[in-house]
């Protein structure tokens, strides 16, 4: 009979068990999170936020073990997820357990990143010239996430081996993910295909202890764009969970730029533009940035 229960970085290590140990050293993995406000207030701008950590497989295995230990510690959690955590907890025990968990990402050499969307602008101005299934503000926040990781991955860390994009499984991201995923990768050059382990990933956060970092990056970005009620406590607790961290915001003059490139004359004036020439625009429109 086998095991019912595993330690922390055994969950990791089953993701790299079938590459060689030489590939298995050099592996990365990137652990994403997204959260969608989907309150009804019309006080401030609703935010689509897409977030996580790039790291080197080696690092998330033993990231996974440092993490359930402070997790453990009182007062205890069993999991981390920011929207259901901390019921039982005061104001102070909240805080303080978030920077403890904040001070076991810093420990490891992580790279951080975050892309929001201003889901009312992209409502309004790219919405109306794209076609399904790029309608929803999640295909611009993961082809530059997309976009990014290949950049850092060829640029500043050269060494590393192949990539997974790893997600929590959240109802219909899925859906969403592999919808897009043939217009993120058709016509790669062949050094960004070498980099593919394959589609993306998906796992529960709970045995994923990862996920959960990204879980609390991801809210802390999206709570970061309410100017009414993000403090103070909130802003120390996200400042010291980034140390490398690269953050794009799709507000509404990136968005106006990006639906210039979609409709200006050159390409058309189209529309509705297909995926394989919007995915041509937006690689013009990433590297003008």
């Amino acid at each position: 009979m086998g095991r019912e229960t595993y330690l922390p970085h055994e969950y990791i290590d089953a993701l790299i068990c079938g590459y060689a140990s030489a590939d298995r050293a050099r592996k990365v993995l990137v652990m994403l999170q997204i959260y969608l406000d989907d309150s009804e207030s019309n006080i401030e701008d609703k935010w689509f936020v897409l977030a996580g950590y790039l790291g080197a497989a080696s690092d998330w295995s033993a990231f996974a073990n440092d993490w359930d230990q402070a997790l453990r510690e009182s007062p205890a959690l069993h999991a981390l997820h920011m929207t259901k955590s901390f019921y039982d907890f005061s104001e102070e025990e909240r805080h303080a357990k978030l920077l403890r968990l904040a001070r076991v990402v810093r420990k490891f050499d992580l790279t951080s990143f975050s892309c929001s969307v201003n889901a009312k602008c992209f409502n309004e101005v790219l919405k109306p010239v794209v076609v399904p299934p790029m309608t929803h503000p999640f295909f611009i926040a993961f082809y530059w996430t997309f976009s990014f990781v290949l950049h850092v991955l060829r640029v500043t860390k050269p060494e590393q081996g192949t990539i997974d994009f790893i997600f929590d499984e959240k109802p219909g991201i899925g859906q969403k993910v592999f919808s897009l995923w043939p217009v993120y990768t058709q016509g790669l050059p062949k050094w960004a295909k070498d980099r593919l382990s394959g589609p993306p990933i998906f796992r529960d956060d709970e045995k994923i202890t990862p996920l959960q970092a990204s879980d609390m990056l991801a809210w802390h970005v999206r709570k970061s764009k309410e100017a009414s009620t993000y403090n103070d406590m909130d802003s120390e607790v996200l400042n010291a969970m980034v140390h490398q961290h690269h953050d794009f915001v799709w507000g509404e003059e990136a968005l106006g730029e990006f639906h210039s490139h979609i409709t200006r004359k050159s390409y058309g004036g189209l529309a509705s533009l297909p995926a394989k020439e919007l995915r041509k625009v937006m690689i013009k429109f990433l590297e003008s940035l």
